[in-house]
C-alpha cells in the first residue's frame, strides 16, 4: 500500500521538488499560527500561504529545521474551503464538509505511516465488499461484461485491495493465505468458495493498478478485457464523487487506501456527499449495516470526528 498519495501511479510523476521546499521554508511558521483545530502534527496550508504551489494531496513532510529534523509533519492544502474574513482577519473555514474530508484523509495518512497499513485493514471488512462492488461494477456497465464474467472481475478486485495490505508485497500467495482470503472473499462478496478458489489458485499479488489490469486481463477470461489499461480504470470511475479536484481524488483512492476510507467515511456520514453515486453505492450495500460499523470504528481512531 502506497502511505504517500504522491507515490500512487497518478501522481509519483508530479514534479514536487519547488512544493517540497517552499512547504519546508513555510514550516515554522506553521507551527506558530492557528491550525483551525487539527490534530498535532497536522497543518493546514492557508490563503496566506501565497508562495505554496496548489496541491490536493495530504502531503507527508520531513521538516529540515534543526529542532524538528526528527519530526513527520502532515500538511493539508485547505485553501479550496477557507478564506480570510475581512473585518477580523481570521481564517473562516467555507466549506465544513471539504475541511472535514481533507481533515480525515490526513488522520488516517498519519495512522497509516504510524501504525501500520495492518491496522486499517482491521476496521471492518466493509471497504473490500464496497472497492470490489464500485469497480467491478463499473468495469462491468463500461465493458457490458455478463454476469459471470463480473463476478470474476469483482473477486479479482477483492484480491487486489486485500494485496495491498500485505507486508509481503510482491511474494507469492502463502497456501494458508489462500485459504484465508477464499473465507474471507466469500463472506464478504457471498460468491462460491470454489469460484474464488479458482481464481485465487491464479492470481499473483497486485500492489498497484498496473498490476491490477494485468491480473484483469490474465485472469478474467474475457476478450473484452484484453484492451483495458490505467487510464480506461480511471475513466470507468470518474463521475463518482464531487468536490475539490474529485477526479484526481477518484483516481489517488484506487491505490491510496487513507483517501478510501475517507471517501468512504464522508460517503456514509455527511449529508452533503448523500447524492453522489458512491453514498446511493454504499446505501444498497448497507443493507446489514456494514458500512455504519466502519465508521465506527473509524469513529474510534484517535483525533477523528464527524460534523453534523
Amino acid at each position: 500500500m502506497f502511505i504517500s498519495a504522491y507515490d500512487t501511479t497518478l501522481c509519483r510523476n508530479f514534479k514536487i521538488d519547488t512544493l517540497t521546499k517552499e512547504l519546508d521554508k513555510a514550516f515554522m511558521d506553521l507551527i506558530a499560527r492557528d491550525n483551525l483545530g487539527l490534530p498535532s502534527q497536522i497543518y493546514p496550508i492557508l490563503p496566506s500561504d501565497i508562495a505554496v504551489p496548489q496541491f490536493a494531496h495530504p502531503f507527508i513532510l520531513k521538516p529540515t529545521a534543526g529542532a524538528f529534523h526528527d519530526t513527520t509533519a502532515y500538511l493539508i492544502d485547505v485553501r479550496s474551503c477557507v478564506r480570510v474574513d475581512r473585518e477580523t482577519q481570521r481564517n473562516v473555514i467555507v466549506s465544513r464538509d471539504e475541511f472535514e474530508f481533507q481533515r480525515l484523509r490526513a488522520i488516517l495518512t498519519k495512522h497509516a505511516n504510524e501504525k501500520g497499513v495492518e491496522d486499517l485493514f482491521a476496521l471492518g471488512s466493509f471497504p473490500t465488499k464496497f472497492f470490489a462492488t464500485w469497480v467491478g461494477e463499473n468495469l462491468a456497465r463500461k465493458l457490458a461484461l455478463d454476469a459471470r464474467v463480473q463476478m470474476v472481475v469483482t473477486i479479482i478486485c477483492a484480491i487486489y485491495f486485500i494485496s495491498m495490505f500485505r507486508s509481503e508485497g510482491t511474494a507469492e500467495f502463502t497456501e494458508k493465505e489462500k485459504i484465508k482470503y477464499i473465507g474471507f472473499i466469500n463472506r464478504v462478496l457471498q460468491y462460491p468458495p470454489q469460484e474464488i478458489a479458482d481464481i485465487m489458485d491464479r492470481a499473483k499479488p497486485m500492489t498497484n493498478l498496473s498490476d491490477l489490469v494485468a491480473g484483469l486481463i490474465e485472469l478474467s477470461g474475457s476478450v473484452r478485457l484484453e484492451s483495458i489499461n490505467v487510464p480506461f480504470i480511471y475513466t470507468a470511475l470518474n463521475g463518482s464523487w464531487f468536490g475539490f479536484n474529485n477526479r484526481e481524488v477518484v483516481a489517488v483512492s484506487l491505490e491510496h487506501i487513507p483517501t478510501l476510507y475517507a471517501i468512504i467515511f464522508a460517503a456514509t456520514s455527511q449529508r452533503a456527499y448523500s447524492k453522489t453515486t458512491i453514498s446511493k453505492l454504499i446505501e444498497r450495500l448497507n443493507r446489514k449495516g456494514e458500512a455504519t460499523d466502519f465508521v465506527k470504528s473509524v469513529m474510534r481512531l484517535p483525533d477523528v470526528t464527524v460534523s453534523k
